[in-house]
This record gives C-alpha cells, structure tokens and sequence, in this order.
C-alpha cells in the first residue's frame, strides 16, 4: 500500500534493536495478521511485545481496549506517547503470563516475538518465541483468539 512506502527501511537498527531482535512489524504483515484475530470492540487486546506500536494501532482502529507490554526502555517511551490512557507494562514477555495484574485478561493477543532471543540471556535461544507464545496463551481468556507472527522455523511441520 501507498502507506507502506512512506515507512523508514529497516536497515538500520540501534544497539537496543539488535539487542533485544527487534523489528517492527511490516505494515502488510500487521493488517492481515489484526484481520485474522477479527478484533471487535468488546475485545481487549494483549501485544505482549510491543514495540512500536503497530499491532496496538490495529486493535485500538478496531475499537478494542489495550494491554501493553514492552521490555526495552525506548519503545516502551514511544507507546506511552502513542496511547497516553494505556498503561504499559515493561515485563519480559517470555513471563507476560506470571507478571500481568490477575485482571488482566485478554480476549485476543496479537503478537510478533522475537524468534530467537530472551531478555537476560545470551546468545541465541531456539525456543524464545515457543515460550513467548506459550505465556501469552496461558493468560488469554478462554475461548479468545491468538494471532502470532512467526518465523518458517516455527511452523508445524518443522522437524524439532
């Protein structure tokens, strides 16, 4: 879209960025996956990755209400600018589920995680998005949708 090309190219990225594995979810790759998790406005939505806010952007366009969740300083600062009524939470989201308030429970979690790295660990770690999807999924409500952006790695039929 006519929207995507205004965006910066992600060639460059700070040291927090390279860090923490993070890129900003494709503006394409964000609408479909907020269309496939059919947000309606009696959703409240968990992005337990924030980032910048793209995914967020998506569901709040939708009218549901926001849980957000950003481990790194900076874009965590950004997502407080873009949804000044939000709280946002600065939780490893690899442990989303044991550190969200008790009432805080998701009808939807949309999501892009890292695919290979975790706060506080070195090096590359093979299951970091299992384990951030797997805490995610654990505080959604029942019956809710969840909606990941993964990499080929993580598919089904990919041997372990």
């Amino acid at each position: 879209p006519k929207t995507a090309g205004l965006s910066r190219p992600h060639t460059r990225r700070s040291e927090e960025a390279q860090t923490f594995q993070q890129f900003s979810t494709p503006i394409p790759l964000g609408l479909v996956a907020a269309t496939a998790a059919a947000i309606t406005p009696a959703d409240r939505v968990l992005e337990p990755s924030a980032g910048t806010g793209l995914l967020a952007i998506l569901g709040e366009i939708a009218g549901a209400s926001l849980v957000l969740n950003e481990l790194a300083e900076t874009r965590a600062g950004l997502l407080s600018s873009l949804f000044p009524a939000v709280p946002v939470t600065r939780f490893d989201a690899a442990q989303i589920d044991d550190h969200l308030d008790p009432g805080a429970v998701p009808s939807v979690v949309l999501m892009n995680p890292p695919f290979s790295v975790m706060a506080n660990v070195e090096g590359r770690v093979a299951d970091a998005a299992w384990r951030h999807i797997a805490s995610a999924l654990a505080r959604l409500a029942p019956g809710g949708r969840l909606v990941t952006i993964t990499g080929a790695s993580f598919a089904p039929d990919n041997p372990a």
